[in-house]
């Protein structure tokens, strides 16, 4: 048995697999303007076949409407819903992690055809995830983008070190298409100019991944010269990519799916909202968000908010690498925080110091599931004068632990 890619069905291979391959846009005009040598009426009526639709949740226009009679095809529900009526035994298998159950409407629809529901909760549960860790700081968004970037080089080490040869890439993403260009074109400019004192600037910065990043530099020898030229490098021009255009381009879309491949060289993404949905990326790590707008109304999380939890909740998939007979495929390390390969378990989303929209953020991330309802965390914070004590800088804290006297 053979997979083969069709034009039509009238081109299937019998007793092989024959997919054409296309989006619900496209499926609906071709329906209603046919040609002689594409799909048509014609293939749903005299074959049988299944229709495979991810992000099938846009499948629900007339529903939403509350509208039950599908009478013309002025949306892809009404469109799919037809070429189904024309062969009783055509199937129809949907894909979605953004269904909106909350609607009594589309609850009833899928009430007696749900097969199975894996929820981003269940997932993050079954360790299939990376952690989530937001890193707030007073910067501005282009600092924010350099921050970023040292944050995916320290990954990038830490997995070498390990023997896992992993490129973690980062996403600017910004409020408007403007904003992103004018981002992408100051970045390229601050690589050309980046020097030591640059670095010294952010080795100043009062941040816990920041001071991480530059002791695990300083441990491998690494000069703030080596680190600049290898800055320089991994993220040149040829190594970026911007993907709002207006007319984007196919080539474009393809790299942009196609990052993990060890072929693909780009580290740095610049975008606004077309990675939102639909994109399947395992080795992102990083995120820097280049505005600070918040639109939460009486502390409920506004529309912009919860797109970007789901666009964290996408990047947080987890990237798969071998670990002393772990599951490559889960998290390994959740018990031992201090394990180096931690931080490349870790998704990092770089943003302004902004604590109420962080609790905004917090709440729309619980409320997809992808971090904890119960979790709290704490920022505890030294006093200056303790730091300058002799206890501080010499002395040892000793913890006891419980031990069963049955082991003994």
């Amino acid at each position: 048995m053979r997979i083969n890619e069709v034009d039509d069905f009238s081109q299937s291979v019998a007793n092989d697999i024959n997919i054409h391959f296309t989006s619900a846009q496209a499926l609906q005009n071709k329906i209603q303007n046919p040609t002689e040598y594409g799909l048509s009426e014609d293939d749903f009526e005299n074959h049988d076949l299944v229709i495979i639709w991810d992000e099938s949740h846009h499948g629900n226009v007339q529903t939403q409407r509350g509208q039950i009679e599908f009478q013309n095809f002025d949306n892809w529900e009404a469109t799919i819903n037809y070429l189904l009526k024309l062969n009783p035994k055509n199937i129809l298998l949907e894909f979605s992690a953004t269904m909106d159950f909350e609607n009594s409407a589309i609850e009833q629809k899928y009430e007696n055809k749900r097969i199975y529901d894996y929820s981003l909760k269940q997932f993050r549960l079954d360790r299939y995830s990376k952690e989530i860790k937001a890193n707030q700081i007073k910067t501005e968004p282009l600092e924010r983008i350099l921050i970023a970037i040292l944050s995916s080089q320290f990954k990038k080490k830490v997995f070498a070190y390990h023997g896992k040869l992993i490129k973690p890439v980062v996403l600017a993403k910004s409020k408007t298409i403007s904003d992103s260009r004018e981002s992408y074109i100051k970045f390229v400019d601050l690589m050309s100019s980046i020097n030591s004192s640059t670095i010294n600037k952010l080795r100043g910065f009062q941040n816990e991944l920041l001071n991480k990043a530059f002791k695990y530099f300083d441990s491998l020898n690494l000069s703030d010269e080596d680190l600049i030229a290898e800055i320089k490098n991994d993220f040149s021009e040829t190594k970026l990519i911007s993907i709002d255009t207006e007319n984007e381009s196919e080539a474009n879309q393809i790299v942009v799916n196609t990052l993990e491949q060890e072929n693909n060289p780009i580290r740095l993404i610049f975008a606004v909202d077309k990675l939102n949905e639909g994109w399947d990326v395992l080795n992102l790590f990083d995120i820097a968000r280049l505005y600070d707008t918040r639109d939460a109304r009486s502390n409920v999380p506004g529309k912009t908010t919860i797109q970007e939890a789901q666009l964290i909740g996408r990047g947080a998939r987890y990237c798969p690498f071998e670990y002393e007979g772990e599951d490559n495929y889960k998290r390994k390390f959740d018990n031992d925080l201090e394990h180096p390969l931690r931080v490349c378990e870790t998704l990092h989303y770089h943003c302004s110091y902004n604590p109420r929209y962080i609790d905004e953020l917090t709440t729309a991330l619980k409320q997809i599931g992808i971090i904890e309802e119960e979790r709290i965390e704490y920022e505890l914070t030294l006093k200056n004068s303790f730091k300058s004590s002799k206890l501080y800088k010499s002395g040892f804290l000793y913890g006891n632990k419980k031990i069963s006297s049955l082991d003994h």
